[in-house]
């Protein structure tokens, strides 16, 4: 006798498809055809920010993503003026995200918005947000489509300028001439702008931008060093470049392109305190010049920057940075020490960390969207393998931590896949051919089959979960119940999208999004709450 479908197959609530929505929950549909819940506003403008949309999903073109975004941010902008520029401060100005594009274009959304709230927010946090030329620039670029050269807009970038004290600002004006199509000649030509006419430096300055004048009364001034070094280092032989690199440290780029290839130039650099970020981007060049050469001075000097916790993390560098930067070494010959302090530098590029003493499960998502979703600005990376890099943080940070991927079913890790970054890519590179579909009930299947108590399930996914017969919150539902412990759920986004695996009604589940240096900080904060 067939059994016919009632309503206890037909709306069970313990157990329910992906392909759909469980009942009495506010579910979407997601770009895979399953079922997923929709992110809040606080989450999607902190993904934009941190992850942008410039490069595609697997389900999504990067046109159809930023547009939506802009579209959403346009209004959040209208309902909570301070908060979206609050929030915009708080992830540049801590390093949160790999680039700080995304930050500048929310924050030029702010400044072309039709709310003054927004506008006058927006140029009072532009220095904090656009703390170099280079900043500065692009903010211009993205702001000069949005808007009118209006007279908020003209003072908000004179601010930017003479809020700075003159050598600082000299130091940026040299360093980035012109960025994005823009000098700051044309900038000031903009913006006809003001200072104080008492103000005989920053007038030697302004001058020497604008005509290349320099004032003869000032140009020996201390501050102004660098205008004088500019306007005659083309003269200057090697020695006295040097000089002038170790008395004023002065930029990379106003030294002559003859020079740049000498490693005694690049070696006084370094001693003279080259920035973290330039250095860091510059190891392969340093390579190339044999300043880095195994137990040379450079390496040293190099190693101990690396080591050098505080400066790290004060430079703002984000751990992919530092990958990218091995990834552009890695064919090289290098010291067993050089190694070891890059690998000391990706961890030390996150922030810090008090161990929270729970029982992790860190899962991550290897199905086909996660290998299929480029990470912006970073080539030849996907989502799958950026996910394997930034979770090694909670990896080495917790003491009690089990790991395994998924895809429709599982595959567990050996913790020795995360001794190191480089180790823990070159697995996931190998695990893209065991690419499939998305269940992301997985994680907590895998571990209630196992009877492996855990506090936290860690989730790397894009939240693209369609192949799966219970949903990922019921699964956890089963987990709690069954195994008696109330585990939390904190769902790691990979991808720029609007869905999550996470209940928002449920206080056990948070959302974060996996590009954040602050993960590891956020996740030890909620699980120990």
């Amino acid at each position: 006798m067939t059994k016919k479908a009632g309503y206890t197959s037909l709306l069970n609530m313990k157990e329910t498809p992906q392909s759909e929505p469980i009942v009495g929950k506010n579910m979407v549909k997601n770009d895979a055809n399953g079922y997923s819940f929709q992110v809040t506003d606080e989450t999607r403008l902190e993904r934009f920010l941190i992850m942008g949309t410039t490069s595609p999903t697997y389900y999504a073109t990067a046109k159809t993503l930023t547009k939506d975004s802009v579209d959403f941010i346009t209004k959040y902008v209208e309902k909570n003026p301070m908060y979206v520029v609050n929030k915009i401060v708080e992830i540049s100005d801590e390093g949160r995200a790999p680039k700080n594009d995304h930050a500048l274009y929310a924050l030029a959304l702010c400044a072309s918005s039709s709310s003054d709230t927004a506008k006058a927010a927006a140029f009072d946090a532009l220095p904090k947000v656009a703390r170099t030329g280079t900043h500065l620039f692009q903010f211009i670029s993205y702001v000069d489509t949005m808007r009118g050269w209006g007279d908020s807009l003209k003072k908000g970038i004179n601010k930017w300028y003479n809020s700075k004290d003159v050598r600082s600002l000299a130091y940026q004006l040299l360093k980035y001439k012109n960025r994005e199509g823009w000098t700051h000649r044309d900038v000031f030509r903009k913006t006809h702008i003001v200072h104080s006419p008492f103000d005989n430096e920053r007038t030697a300055l302004y001058r020497y931008v604008v005509k290349g004048e320099t004032m003869s009364n000032v140009s020996n001034d201390e501050s102004l060093a660098l205008i004088r070094i500019d306007s005659e280092i083309q003269n200057m032989n090697k020695n006295e470049i040097i000089d002038c690199i170790l008395k004023y440290n002065i930029p990379r780029e106003i030294i002559p392109t003859q020079f740049l290839k000498d490693a005694d130039i690049w070696n006084a650099m370094l001693v003279a305190g080259m920035p973290m970020t330039a250095m860091i981007r510059n190891l392969r060049n340093m390579i190339n010049y044999g300043v880095l050469a195994p137990f040379s001075n450079g390496e040293k000097l190099i190693i101990e920057s690396l080591n050098n916790k505080d400066k790290i993390q004060k430079s703002r560098i984000h751990p992919l940075q530092v990958f990218q930067a091995s990834k552009m070494i890695e064919n090289t010959s290098m010291s067993k020490s050089f190694s070891e302090a890059m690998n000391n530098a990706f961890l030390n590029s996150f922030k810090n960390v008090i161990p929270s003493g729970k029982r992790f499960l860190c899962s991550f998502d290897i199905s086909g969207s996660m290998y299929g979703s480029p990470v912006n600005g970073f080539e030849g990376l996907n989502a799958a393998e950026a996910s394997a890099i930034m979770g090694m943080a909670t990896q080495k940070s917790e003491e009690k931590v089990v790991s395994m991927a998924f895809t429709t079913d599982y595959t567990h890790l050996n913790p020795s896949v995360f001794d190191t970054y480089q180790s823990a890519y070159s697995k996931f590179r190998e695990l893209s051919r065991r690419m499939g579909g998305t269940d992301c009930a997985q994680p907590m299947l895998y571990a209630l089959k196992n009877k492996i108590p855990i506090d936290v399930f860690v989730v790397y996914t894009d939240s693209e979960t369609w192949a799966g017969t219970i949903h990922p919150m019921q699964a956890l539902k089963r987990y709690r119940n069954e195994m008696g412990i109330n585990s939390k759920l904190i769902v790691s986004a990979m991808s720029m999208n609007d869905f999550t695996i996470a209940d928002p009604s449920d206080a056990g589940c948070l959302d974060i999004c996996g590009f954040d240096s602050s993960a590891p900080m956020i996740i030890s904060n909620f699980v120990s709450a």
